[in-house]
């Protein structure tokens, strides 16, 4: 019998950068411009990955912002990959009058609360040596 462990694989973003993010009060269009950096570890000992797709994307209470597809790669094991993406662009946010009040709330301080999610369709490349647990 073959046992695999769940070692899960970790994101982490290490800096981003938002040089734009404005709301049109007027026909709720939310124009944005973020940088993210981010890494991916695979921390399994013996066992590489192919993301055949990888997809991040950034969302604003609650709604999707926009989504940015990264290429197809394979990490090896216990390895880190390091990722830039850039998200830019502009879209329809239906924020009501409390969503209106946090967003002039944090454009005053400067801080916005940004989500990031990432989503991949994995595989794991066969080998033609295998080792029993």
């Amino acid at each position: 019998m073959l046992g695999i462990h769940q070692n899960p694989v970790k994101l982490q973003v290490h800096g981003a950068e938002l040089s734009e993010f404005n709301l049109d009060l007027g026909n709720n269009n939310l124009r944005y411009n973020l940088s993210l950096n981010f890494s991916i570890r695979n921390s399994k000992s013996c066992i590489g990955i192919h993301y055949d797709r990888f997809e991040a994307m950034v969302y604003y209470n609650n709604q999707r912002l926009g989504r940015v597809f990264v290429p197809s790669f394979y990490q090896g094991h216990k390895n880190t990959k390091t990722l830039e993406t850039m998200f830019q662009g502009q879209n329809l946010v239906l924020l009501g009058d409390d969503g209106r009040r946090k967003f002039e709330d944090d454009r005053k301080i400067g801080v916005y609360g940004i989500d990031v999610a990432d989503e991949a369709n994995c595989s794991v490349p066969s080998q033609s040596t295998v080792g029993f647990l």
